[in-house]
C-alpha cells in the first residue's frame, strides 16, 4: 500500500485494488495472472509490480496498464521489494533471487542460502533485507548481500519482513518467531 487510499492485493489469479472506499477487481485481461503471490510498488506509487509462479512478473505503469516483464526465469517468486522504478528484487526457492536493474532481469544466488526465501523488504533509504526457511536472514551491505545470522536457536522458518530504516528491521515466522535487527545484529524478541 502507498497510503490509506491506494492498496494493492494479489492471489488466486486476481488483482484487487482498495481506493479507500471500495475493494475492486483490477485483474487485467491482457497479461497472465495465475499464480501471483507477491505485490509491491515504488515509493511514490507510480509503478506496481506483481509476481508469482514460473518467473511471472507483471508491471502496472503510470498509464494504468499492466505489462508482462521478460524475466527468462522459472523461479516461483515468493516476495518482491521495489527500491525504485529501476531496482526491483524478487526471491524464491533454493536461495535464488531475481533482480531488475538497468532495464533487465537477472538471476542470482543469495549468499549461503539453499532453502526457500519467503520475504524481501527495502528500507526507505534502499537497504534490502531477505528472510526464509530455517531462520535464513541476509541484508545488503555497501555493494553485496551478506548473511546476517538470526540468533534463533530454533532456526524457525521466516515469512515476513519490515524495514523502517537501514539499521532496523523486523522478521516474523513460524511458532511465534519475532526477530528485531538493530544496528548490526538480529535479536530474538518475546
Amino acid at each position: 500500500g502507498q497510503g490509506k487510499n491506494d492498496v494493492w492485493m494479489v492471489g488466486n489469479g486476481q488483482i484487487l485494488h482498495w481506493d479507500g472506499q471500495t475493494l475492486a477487481d483490477a485483474t487485467p485481461k491482457n497479461v497472465p495472472t495465475a499464480g501471483l503471490r507477491a505485490v509491491a510498488g515504488t515509493p511514490d506509487g507510480s509503478l506496481v509490480f506483481a509476481a508469482g509462479d514460473k518467473g511471472l512478473v507483471i508491471r502496472r505503469g503510470k498509464d494504468g496498464l499492466w505489462q508482462q516483464e521478460k524475466t527468462a526465469s522459472q523461479l516461483d517468486i515468493q516476495a518482491l521489494a521495489v527500491v525504485d522504478a529501476g531496482l526491483v528484487w524478487a526471491v524464491g526457492p533454493q536461495g535464488q533471487a531475481l533482480k531488475l536493474s538497468g532495464g533487465a532481469w537477472s538471476t542470482t544466488q543469495m549468499p549461503k542460502a539453499s532453502k526457500t526465501l519467503r520475504a524481501v523488504a527495502a528500507s526507505p533509504q534502499g537497504r534490502l533485507f531477505a528472510a526464509g526457511d530455517k531462520g535464513y536472514l541476509a541484508a545488503t551491505g555497501a555493494t553485496t548481500w551478506d548473511e546476517t545470522p538470526a540468533n534463533d536457536p530454533q532456526s524457525r522458518d521466516l515469512f515476513g519482513l519490515w524495514a523502517p530504516a537501514d539499521d532496523e528491521a523486523w522478521a516474523l515466522g513460524a511458532k511465534g518467531a519475532l526477530l528485531h535487527y538493530i544496528g548490526k545484529k538480529w535479536q530474538l524478541e518475546d
